[in-house]
């Protein structure tokens, strides 16, 4: 963005990609001016969001899709926080919750790590480095079977990826190929 007489306009990015370019490509300037934003500008402003023709707004329109916009317009709506409902409100909210995710995120992924250290430490001091594939460690012959095959799917998609080139791994390299879900 630069300024420009008072007013902010887009950066002319243009670099090799012109609209009249024979190479096909479109250009890097941002089109949240661009009048196909208008019928989704005038439908906010008839749900009562005032600020929707706001550049903010427009800006975050062409970041954010309506769709997966929406859950975040009727949040705020719903909630009356103002008289009048905003976009920016539901910018907020959106970011919000993509945070919360992202923290919600880490710290599953650090549980998961640490469950997994300790199963196959523990598994195989008790019962050797082969022991998710003895079935007698199993309660349940059903769930012996689904983690079987689960697990080697696991593994096939980790060979294939050339993560691993043998299909029978040690209880500390399988947990890596094992989900918790």
């Amino acid at each position: 963005m630069v300024e420009n007489s008072g007013r902010i306009e887009d950066a002319r990015a243009e670099g090799t990609s012109c609209v009249d370019d024979a190479s096909g490509n479109p250009s890097a300037i941002l089109l949240y001016g661009h009048p196909s934003y208008k019928p989704i500008c005038d439908a906010l402003r008839d749900e009562g969001f005032r600020d929707c023709d706001t550049m903010e707004a427009r800006y975050l329109l062409t970041r954010v899709s309506i769709e997966h916009l929406a859950p975040y317009l009727r949040f705020v709506k719903r909630c009356g926080i103002s008289p009048m409902p905003g976009v920016r409100a539901a910018n907020e909210v959106l970011t919000l919750d993509r945070r919360f995710q992202s923290s919600l995120f880490k710290y599953i992924g650090i549980f998961e790590s640490q469950v997994k250290a300790q199963y196959s430490h523990w598994m195989l001091c008790e019962h050797g480095a082969f022991a998710h594939e003895d079935p007698e460690l199993f309660r349940n012959r059903g769930k012996y079977n689904e983690a079987m095959n689960s697990y080697e799917r696991e593994a096939r998609i980790r060979k294939k990826l050339g993560k691993n080139t043998v299909v029978h791994l040690p209880i500390g390299e399988a947990c890596e190929c094992m989900t918790l879900g």
